[in-house]
């Protein structure tokens, strides 16, 4: 696969760094712009979204527990909710969501984790990388959210 183009060299430092400190972690994928990004779309993401469930959360965590900015706790701010921690990896903002629901039409949305969405492994930086599907992004909304958003 071709290097992104939209994909700063920092981005994939941190995704290679990721990916070595999760290798036995098993329910993950990298979701949202970096996620569009490796599988085509012409985004320019300035973060790393860690999608899980909440058990695995705490454990991704754990595995980079040096990069805690926020540790892991379960909240919402009215628009998301789940299992959220905030980590700064090479002075890259990477967000853990475990069982992440999303306020959209009334109502929130079912949990989503690698087991209630569709996740295609990818090879990039010569490691195997799961992602959330660009199916999953749009059936969830957030492709729709992120175009609107870069329109304004």
């Amino acid at each position: 696969m071709t290097i992104p183009v939209n994909l700063d060299q920092k981005i994939k430092d941190v995704i290679k760094d990721i990916c070595n400190r999760l290798i036995n972690v098993k329910k993950w994928a990298i979701n949202g712009s970096t996620s569009l990004v490796l599988q085509g779309i012409d985004l320019k993401p300035n973060d790393i979204d860690i999608l899980t469930d909440r058990n695995h959360a705490y454990e991704i965590q754990e595995k980079l527990n040096d990069f805690v900015v926020e540790p892991v706790s379960y909240s919402s701010n009215g628009r998301y909710k789940s299992h959220h921690g905030v980590l700064s990896v090479r002075g890259v903002k990477v967000e853990i969501m475990g069982n992440l629901q999303v306020f959209r039409n009334g109502e929130w949305s079912p949990p989503q984790n690698p087991g209630t969405v569709k996740i295609k492994r990818l090879r990039f930086l010569g490691m195997e990388i799961p992602v959330v599907s660009v199916e999953s992004q749009l059936e969830s909304g957030y492709v729709l959210e992120k175009i609107k958003r870069n329109i304004h």
